[in-house]
């Protein structure tokens, strides 16, 4: 009862926190809560300009040409260009659903999608609470682990600023899948496989990527020797998942003429986090003068080839330009940024926040090398399964670009791995402190 309580409690203050931060951020933000609607409209409907406003960026757009323009599932960058694969469906449902409501653009749709993300917010915590509490078997470790998700930044300051919200839907398809992979990791077998296929089609239809993070979470799971039925587990995973998936890959066969694996812009990012001034990382800059969603050139190019040829135009670009040892440089770059290394942005000031940020990126990648090392010492696959759970999901940025953003669903992970390592800490502090007396 008393755990009952507490996770409420904590919930509620997630919940609390992130209210009180979007209370702040209408008044500073008032044109992004209260746009001009008609002339941002006017803007969407335009042929040569992109457009894009920071409230779900391309998730938004194509929501405003399913409900507003009446072009379905279209114009990922504002301005008229065509039938689109570009982001993934899952992302664009809660714009498009408040934006049939409340009108495109309109305060009323920018709020409720925010109440939406409140409530990812709450189901996360509870979630973290859950597979806290099932690696560990500690009460008071999960608890732990829910209260840090609910105070710590890494989700709640989406609530603060523009221009990530949509990601918040990503975080909650990682939670998600995290706990049915913790499900199918306590007890394998056909049943909780095809749980881990449901889960895992359902987030893929958010964040392809998420495949990785159940291949990873069924190979650890085989590696423990925890069933003896390995393959057919798999073919569950892949079944259920595949059967999900199929449907919006066979509508987008008849739609753009090609198969499409949910994303259709993979070669695009390669080509963009490989380019000579990117390094790696997606900067202002770079986006600026490559991205079409920023390059009128680049989006003018991506209008007159179609989706499908531009992005195959810049994946044969890439491979004509490509060495080897850039790729691994960048890669390595990748790697730091990703886990370790907070980008300074042009709007940050030195002092205490650019600190703080910068110890909170550090954190992530630290925390992952902790515990593959405590799950190599103690022997226990369930830290292995959230490291490789977590590295699994950053793969596919690790090759091709990394932004600020795209570590954010990382949260849930570390809150857990935070919550795991405590006792040992406290352990090791006492042995320090006792062969010290």
């Amino acid at each position: 009862m008393r755990a009952r309580v507490s996770i409420f409690a904590i919930t509620a203050l997630a919940v609390l926190v992130r209210l009180l931060f979007l209370s702040y951020s209408i008044p500073e933000h008032y044109d992004y809560f209260f746009p001009k609607r008609q002339e941002l409209l006017d803007r969407f409907v335009q042929r040569d300009e992109p457009y894009l406003h920071p409230f779900g960026w391309e998730a938004s757009s194509i929501a405003c040409a399913l409900v507003c323009k009446d072009r379905g599932f279209s114009d990922p960058f504002g301005a008229q260009s065509g039938p689109t694969a570009w982001i993934a469906p899952g992302v664009v449902v809660p714009f498009a659903a408040a934006f049939a409501v409340f009108g495109c653009f309109s305060f009323e749709s920018i709020f409720a999608v925010f109440m939406v993300s409140l409530l990812c917010s709450a189901l996360i915590c509870l979630t973290v609470y859950w597979v806290t509490k099932g690696l560990f078997g500690s009460v008071d470790r999960a608890l732990m682990a829910a209260l840090l998700f609910a105070v710590l930044p890494y989700d709640a300051w989406i609530f603060r600023v523009t221009g990530h919200l949509d990601f918040n839907f990503v975080t909650l398809g990682f939670a998600m899948l995290l706990a049915a992979s913790v499900l199918y990791y306590r007890r394998p077998g056909v049943p909780m496989a095809a749980i881990l296929g449901a889960v895992a089609g359902a987030s893929i239809l958010v964040f392809p990527g998420f495949i990785l993070c159940a291949l990873g979470a069924w190979l650890v799971t085989a590696l423990s020797e925890r069933t003896s039925k390995q393959g057919l587990d798999l073919c569950v995973v892949c079944f259920v998942a595949g059967a999900l998936v199929a449907p919006y890959v066979l509508w987008q066969r008849d739609r753009l003429g090609v198969w499409v694996p949910v994303k259709s812009n993979a070669g695009f990012e390669l080509y963009l986090g490989n380019a000579p001034e990117a390094g790696g990382i997606l900067t202002e800059r770079v986006l600026a003068k490559y991205h079409p969603s920023q390059s009128a050139s680049e989006f003018r190019k991506y209008r007159d080839l179609g989706e499908v040829r531009y992005v195959r135009s810049k994946f044969r670009e890439m491979l004509a330009n490509f060495s080897t040892a850039r790729f691994l440089e960048n890669t390595m770059r990748r790697m730091l940024s990703f886990y370790f290394l907070y980008d300074t942005k042009s709007w940050d000031r030195p002092g205490a926040r650019l600190w703080a940020k910068r110890v909170l990126w550090f954190v992530p990648g630290c925390l992952l090398l902790v515990g593959a090392v405590v799950g190599f010492l103690r022997k226990t696959p369930a830290w292995w399964l959230v490291v490789a759970f977590s590295l699994a999901y950053s793969a596919p940025f690790l090759i091709a670009g990394v932004m600020d953003r795209y570590r954010y669903p990382l949260a849930p992970a570390i809150c857990v791995l935070v919550a795991g390592l405590l006792p040992h800490i406290g352990k090791w502090a006492d042995g320090r402190s006792g062969a010290k007396s």
